[in-house]
């Protein structure tokens, strides 16, 4: 009904966001729910969900989020907390300054794509599915004025010679409704410099290794948390780690 309203009611140029509050039981219909957030991403609607209760489905709402185009689910642990919540994703609607934002990588011969984690605002595998032989396409949605998106993608390249090399060409693709600006592009080439001096080999971007850390942290919890959930098995090793 939320979806039916929101399509009823579309405005041109509008930020067309749905915030969803639940505890995310669906009582065996969570695969018309992955629908529905489809749906909703073709008719430029994106979910926010919100989660409460003791039993919510984190991973099924964080699902219809992403898949929608907006943002996993985040939860709220005091009910009284609800209305600051609500009030910040109106914000957040507010704060929308640039729509459709997609990031595409093409990649040359020798270049494979591995892994694409979101690390900025809120640390997000994208999974597989944005991963091609020779290509990565992440749609990225809105983006907020003042509010940082970062992500990093891990490539796998083989060997070359001492030399700078191009191992990407880097496009974003965005509107901007206010102005009247649709599919507009922009380009960069990511250029890497090979050597054989190991000196300047051991040399390292501290922000990209810091996001790594960060996107490796966020791995390891995840797998350590799905075992958990599956065995019960999960918490002395997830301990010593989260400890570090």
């Amino acid at each position: 009904q939320g979806l039916n309203e929101l399509r009823r009611w579309n405005i041109p140029n509008a930020i067309n966001r749905m915030i969803l509050l639940t505890d995310g039981v669906t009582y065996g219909d969570s695969e018309r729910c992955r629908q529905l957030a489809r749906d909703a991403r073709a008719a430029g609607i994106s979910i926010y969900p919100l989660g409460i209760g003791q039993d919510w489905d984190e991973s099924l709402l964080d699902t219809i989020g992403e898949m929608s185009g907006g943002m996993p689910a985040e939860f709220i642990r005091n009910p009284a907390d609800a209305m600051t919540v609500f009030e910040q994703q109106f914000q957040s609607a507010v704060a929308v300054a640039v729509r459709n934002t997609t990031l595409t990588l093409r990649l040359p011969e020798g270049v494979k794509p591995k892994k694409a984690v979101k690390v900025l605002p809120i640390i997000s595998d994208f999974g597989q599915s944005v991963l091609s032989d020779r290509q990565v396409i992440i749609q990225l949605g809105d983006l907020e004025k003042d509010s940082a998106q970062s992500v990093l993608v891990e490539l796998m390249i083989d060997p070359r010679p001492a030399g700078l090399f191009r191992i990407a060409q880097a496009e974003l693709s965005y509107d901007v409704p206010i102005a009247n600006l649709i599919g507009e592009r922009v380009r960069d080439d990511i250029k890497v410099t090979f050597t054989t001096n190991a000196n300047e080999a051991a040399q390292v971007n501290p922000l990209v290794m810091n996001f790594a850390e960060k996107a490796n942290a966020h791995r390891l919890v995840t797998r350590v948390l799905d075992e958990y959930k599956r065995t019960g098995k999960a918490t002395t090793r997830l301990a010593p780690n989260v400890t570090r």
